[in-house]
């Protein structure tokens, strides 16, 4: 039996894994944690996803800061390992999709 971990939340090399890409739904908004997109994933669930700087960053540098011009457009999922708060952490890099 394949267990799945539930989320609101796209789960790196679950819901998405490297190469694979998603689209952005919805304009955003600015959480405590930074900005929360809706998003689709590979399989066409909707889901949520946290933009990490980098993230932000590459689809800014792509797209603008206006990111209601966003919607609709796809991007590259590219899943990063770091050590954090004691174990090792996997999380999600978005660049624009080639």
């Amino acid at each position: 039996m394949h267990v799945k971990r539930k989320s609101k939340f796209v789960v790196p090399d679950q819901d998405a894994k490297s190469g694979d890409h998603i689209t952005i739904l919805d304009e955003g908004e600015e959480g405590e944690w930074g900005y929360v997109f809706k998003v689709s994933t590979p399989a066409g669930e909707e889901k949520q996803l946290r933009l990490n700087g980098t993230s932000l960053k590459n689809l800014i540098n792509a797209w603008g800061d206006e990111t209601e011009k966003w919607v609709g457009k796809s991007a590259k999922v590219i899943i990063n390992t770091t050590f954090a708060f004691g174990k090792e952490t996997q999380y999600i890099v978005l660049t624009p999709k080639e």
